[in-house]
């Protein structure tokens, strides 16, 4: 088996597990546990915060990390308590009393998740050609949101005839099992050793006079907050009142969906369309669509709208990443992958602490409207410096 077929594995895998650990699954989870809309918000907000500073800790040191491939196995250990704790808080009648062992828990899990998505930009340079990451990547997503449609129908299916939470016992217990396969199939890639070299001399450079980075701070914090909104849409459907736990499934099988459709449709037009016009085509779509979500307060609208607004959420999200191996060579990739994530999770951290706040100071509808604007913002700014980056490097950005 290549590394190719491996990494559809391991993505397959790891998507099926964040499936149910994060997100709309999670957010359901909760708020059907007993969990406020504000408790819920304020749970994901310091999550993020957690994977903010365990990404901020790493950001000297990633460029530094020689054996990615085992960091990244080795994490998964700290993955099963939260997985195993979901699966034990559906045995009991209030899973609200085990808030303190949640928080714990999820605090160890997203401690992961903060250093794999930093290391996982260093992973494809030790098991694959970069110039087929996009391909790659794009495709593996695409089979990887396959799978979890398939499974959010079921999902789905299962929750408008069967007990919730008797379901919801099945799907973490075999979340634990993916988290398994995922560590696996890492442990099992081949190295190609041609790239996972570097000195101390990568170390020494400062993050913070890189221009790539300094030049698009703000554009990545905006995008964050804008992310943030989006991850949250359960929470604010049930706040609004158009979301309920049904729904609320059929948003799980939309995000699959969109992901599939988002991969497939960035994988076609990326070879078409420069990279700063799919960030900027995009983002503004966001910001018209978003506040069409909540406008008339329909649930259709809200179903609608979202979906527009994920497909292109997907889009950016895979985007980005490609532009970034694009932007900065990969002496420094670790650490500025680390500094994007930062600041892209930091703002998503304040999109859960003010969501609520901001609801009830200017309405739900000019809310959403400022979160699409803020995505516009940031694919104005990564327009503008990938216009100017081009002037100066080879043009494929």
């Amino acid at each position: 088996m290549n590394n190719t077929l491996k990494y559809y594995l391991y993505v397959v895998f790891g998507g099926i597990y964040a499936l149910t650990t994060t997100g709309a699954v999670l957010q359901t989870f909760m708020l059907e546990n007993g969990y406020t809309e504000v408790m819920t918000n304020v749970f994901f907000s310091v999550m993020n915060i957690v994977q903010v500073l365990s990404i901020l800790v790493l950001t000297g040191v990633a460029s530094k990390v020689r054996k990615t491939r085992i960091w990244m196995r080795n994490l998964y250990l700290l993955a099963f308590p939260f997985a195993i704790m979901l699966t034990v808080m559906c045995y009991f009648p209030s899973a609200a009393k085990l808030t303190a062992l949640l928080y714990l828990l999820g605090a160890i899990y997203n401690v992961a998740v903060g250093v794999q998505g930093v290391l996982s930009y260093k992973l494809p340079y030790i098991i694959m050609d970069m110039k087929d990451y996009g391909r790659i990547m794009a495709l593996s997503g695409s089979i990887s949101g396959a799978v979890c449609f398939v499974l959010s129908m079921l999902l789905s299916f299962l929750l408008g005839r069967f007990d919730y939470i008797s379901i919801m016992r099945i799907a973490y217990i075999v979340s634990v099992f993916m988290i398994a396969l995922a560590a696996l199939v890492m442990h099992l890639f081949k190295e190609n050793n041609s790239q996972e070299i570097s000195s101390g001399e990568t170390g020494k450079t400062n993050i913070l006079k890189y221009k790539p980075f300094t030049y698009l701070i703000l554009p990545n914090i905006t995008r964050g907050f804008c992310l943030g909104m989006v991850n949250i849409a359960v929470t604010i459907g049930y706040y609004h009142k158009c979301i309920d736990s049904y729904s609320a499934s059929i948003i799980v099988i939309i995000t699959s969906a969109m992901t599939i459709i988002g991969c497939l449709v960035y994988s076609r037009i990326s070879g078409v369309l420069k990279d700063r016009k799919i960030l900027l085509y995009s983002s503004i779509a966001v910001a018209i669509f978003m506040p069409l979500m909540v406008m008339r307060g329909s649930t259709v609208d809200f179903l609608i709208f979202y979906t527009i607004v994920y497909f292109f959420v997907t889009i950016i999200n895979y985007a980005v990443p490609v532009t970034v191996t694009k932007i900065a060579d990969y002496d420094i990739i670790g650490q500025y992958s680390a500094g994007r994530m930062l600041l892209n999770t930091l703002g998503t951290s304040i999109a859960g602490f003010v969501c609520v706040w901001l609801f009830e100071r200017i309405g739900v509808v000019a809310t959403m409207a400022m979160s699409g604007g803020l995505q516009l913002f940031s694919g104005v700014g990564y327009y503008v410096y990938l216009k100017r980056y081009v002037k100066i490097k080879d043009g494929n950005s």
